[in-house]
């Protein structure tokens, strides 16, 4: 709801046939002093597939190079538009028809504006 910030933000790929990837790359979108990034302080960006269409969330994993950004402190992702890209190697190949990066969102000076944003979310082999 505009106005009122979730506890989660997230940003999903839903794909027509499953595919098999190997690696997940979140690029960061533009960060400004109300918000745009999220809350590593309160976990860092996790990486969720659906195996098929209507299958409950699996997480992978989390994006562990996410740098350490809090509510209110977007730590290295300051530079507001800057591409900063964070990703995740699967352990082994995975397969899925959709793919998501969820976490809490940052608010900067206005938690009632927490959001999080993403110019990029790719798979690869």
């Amino acid at each position: 709801m505009h106005g009122t910030a979730g506890d989660e933000d997230w940003f999903t790929v839903t794909l027509p046939r499953p595919i098999t990837a190997r690696r997940v790359v979140f690029t960061q979108g533009t960060v400004v002093a109300h918000g745009g990034w999220f809350n590593a302080q309160a976990g860092k960006p996790r990486v969720q597939v659906q195996r098929h269409a209507g299958a409950a969330w699996e997480t992978l994993g989390e994006l562990a190079d996410y740098p350490p950004t809090t509510a209110t402190d977007p730590g290295p992702l300051a530079n507001g538009w800057d591409s900063h890209e964070h990703g995740l190697v699967f352990a082994q190949p995975e397969r899925f028809v959709a793919l998501r990066v969820i976490g809490r969102p940052a608010g900067g000076n206005d938690a009632q504006r927490a959001h999080v944003t993403c110019t990029e979310l790719q798979a690869f082999v």
